[in-house]
């Protein structure tokens, strides 16, 4: 098995997890910023913890969002040998911040770690399908 990378994606931040290699366990990464250097700091993790396969959380309610199938597409040409597919991220966010608030996190820690921690509740979700 390989780790896989999750994604939480957004406007301003990027919220990112990552299995273990065996994908029994997740751990919440550092929030990214969508700017110019998304790409190269994504490239970082996903060259230096050997990830296999990447899952884009996208909303299942309402319509497909154009910005994630672009984010989806760079992806695909940027790393053509991961697999990279779409996950469903519905409630991740108020799942996160109940998952925060029970292991003691301030509100301002919440807030900065929401994007990840989000991206954490997807990953384990989709580990544990």
């Amino acid at each position: 098995m390989s780790k896989i990378l999750c994604i939480d994606y957004g406007t301003k931040n990027v919220g990112i997890a990552i299995s273990d290699a065996t994908q029994i366990m997740a751990f919440a990464k550092p929030v990214l910023s969508n700017d110019a250097d998304l790409l190269k700091n994504l490239r970082h993790f996903i060259v230096n913890e050997q990830i296999g396969s990447v899952v884009i959380g996208m909303p299942h309610t309402g319509n497909k969002d154009l910005d994630l199938e672009v984010f989806k597409q760079k992806l695909q040409s940027e790393f053509p040998t991961i697999s990279v597919e779409f996950i469903n991220e519905d409630y991740s966010t108020s799942e996160a911040y109940e998952l925060m608030e029970t292991i003691g996190l301030s509100e301002l820690e919440q807030k900065k770690l929401k994007d990840s921690y989000a991206a954490l509740v997807m990953l384990n979700k989709h580990i544990n399908a």
